[in-house]
């Protein structure tokens, strides 16, 4: 029964994709969003059943609570940003549309997998179609020449991160004598591997998924021109699900591999801490002196992610007792969460602001927060829920979470004082905010009448700020919950 479970919430998205191209454009956008909607709800159900100690798995795919809080993710802003897009990309033809939204459906149902997989290979293949849909989708972006040239980036780096987690496979099947479709993480966890096979796989599987990710030393080469040329609906997506469930198959992988006694830890944390640093700075200067209202927002993902990754090191390498490890890693997989929500919440109201004044300059928006008061607020609440400075929010009880690993350990490992950690993760927070809030001070210069925005297009921001608002009021109880789904995936991936 649990199997049957996961096969129906897989195969639910792949039926809505079929249907929208199937009927007429209203018929199969009402139809395949019901039954969205409906795998939505079930993957509600099959979460808090896994919060209680259900397991749900078929095959090398298990639905364990961090999965299915990914997969309630994918599905969500999937199906909001499909039902942006029936107004948004109201100029092209029927035929179009419905190929659009069959791409994300076939999309969500991809991302669900590598949510799910607990093999590399299996990783690796949902990565693989995910990235290949993806890019179909960039192409509906508004200027053309640009988006097919963010689209081929997208897919030239996808490559190079396939090179690097295939060539991280190798090492580990030549060392253990497995094939790879063997190659199941939490398999690894308990093999003896020598630790320079160990090492050298867990660097170069760590690449491709911070490649993925959008996070130096190659996804900033990518990110910014693929989230900024994608359409509004598709840069939510890309910003809201893409760059974050490879984050979470590194998480899965870098567990099992931190478990085992034959990783060289100092090599591996280093890497993760530079990598984190980096990412974090460059994409401060990226919002700084960038004027593409929809590149600063990538640059903001760039440093979230980069946030991500650099505190994984210390996490997982320098914890010194369990509490401690279980308390990072609910940190990161809180704050991985209001990441998602919010840059969705943000591109959205991106794509108002551009559909309204045909600009991406936000210097010369002047008059936007006064013509789009309604998109504006839910910019602000965006704005405040990913900072992580404003208290009794939860991005702020995140980052509390992920400072407490951050202890003198670090040092010992990777020679990089606690303290520029630190400093970094306080930067990023306030960089988001300032830059954010300061979009709609300047953006209320000038006079405007109340612009009217399409009813579905102003419905998911109006949700996606309202989960915001939730978020925050359940507060005491989502820090519980957090740490109650870093326990169980700490006893999957590490046995």
């Amino acid at each position: 029964m649990n199997s049957i479970q996961i096969i129906i919430l897989m195969v639910m998205p792949l039926i809505s994709s079929l249907l929208s191209l199937a009927f007429r454009k209203l018929v199969s956008f009402v139809i395949s969003l019901a039954i969205s909607s409906i795998a939505l709800v079930l993957n509600m159900y099959m979460f808090i059943k896994a919060l209680s100690g259900h397991e749900f798995s078929i095959l090398t795919l298990k639905a364990d609570s961090v999965g299915l809080l990914m997969s309630e993710i994918i599905l969500l802003i999937c199906l909001l940003s499909i039902v942006y897009a029936y107004s948004y990309l109201n100029n092209i033809s029927e035929i179009r549309f419905k190929v659009f939204n069959s791409l994300i459906y076939a999309f969500a149902a991809a991302s669900i997998g590598l949510a799910f997989a607990q093999s590399l290979l299996g990783m690796l293949l949902f990565l693989e179609v995910s990235t290949a849909l993806s890019a179909m989708l960039i192409l509906y972006g508004e200027r053309k020449r640009k988006a097919a040239l963010a689209t081929v980036l997208y897919l030239a780096f996808s490559v190079v991160e396939s090179i690097f987690i295939i060539s991280g496979m190798y090492f580990l099947a030549r060392s253990t004598s497995l094939n790879v479709v063997s190659l199941e993480i939490y398999r690894l966890a308990r093999m003896p591997i020598p630790i320079r096979d160990l090492t050298i796989a867990s660097i170069l599987i760590l690449i491709g998924f911070a490649t993925k990710s959008g996070i130096l030393p190659l996804g900033i080469l990518w990110l910014p021109y693929a989230h900024s040329e994608a359409p509004a609906p598709i840069s939510a997506i890309l910003s809201g699900v893409t760059i974050e469930i490879p984050f979470i198959a590194a998480l899965r992988c870098l567990i099992a591999f931190s478990f085992s006694q034959n990783v060289n830890e100092s090599i591996v944390a280093s890497t993760l801490t530079i990598i984190g640093l980096l990412s974090i700075w460059v994409g401060i200067i990226g919002m700084i002196f960038d004027k593409d209202l929809k590149r600063v927002i990538a640059y903001s993902s760039i440093v979230s992610l980069g946030s991500l990754y650099m505190v994984t090191a210390s996490s997982l390498f320098a914890w010194q007792t369990v509490s401690q490890l279980i308390i990072g890693l609910s940190g990161m997989l809180y704050y991985l969460t209001i990441h998602s929500i919010s840059k969705a919440l943000l591109f959205f109201a991106s794509g108002s602001y551009l559909k309204k004044f045909k600009e991406r300059n936000w210097h010369k928006l002047s008059s936007a927060t006064r013509a789009l008061p309604i998109t504006s607020l839910s910019w602000v609440i965006a704005a405040i829920s990913i900072s992580g400075l404003v208290p009794y929010t939860p991005a702020y009880n995140a980052k509390h979470f992920m400072f407490h690993t951050i202890t003198g350990e670090i040092l010992d490992l990777t020679e990089i004082p606690p303290t520029i950690i630190s400093i970094s993760l306080y930067a990023s927070g306030l960089i988001e905010l300032i830059i954010f809030i300061g979009f709609t001070l300047i953006s209320a210069r000038a006079k405007s009448s109340v612009t009217k925005i399409p009813s579905l297009m102003l419905t998911p921001k109006i949700i996606l700020a309202v989960i915001c608002i939730l978020m925050t009021l359940m507060i005491h109880r989502l820090d519980r919950i957090f740490l109650l789904i870093a326990s169980k995936l700490i006893l999957i991936g590490g046995g």
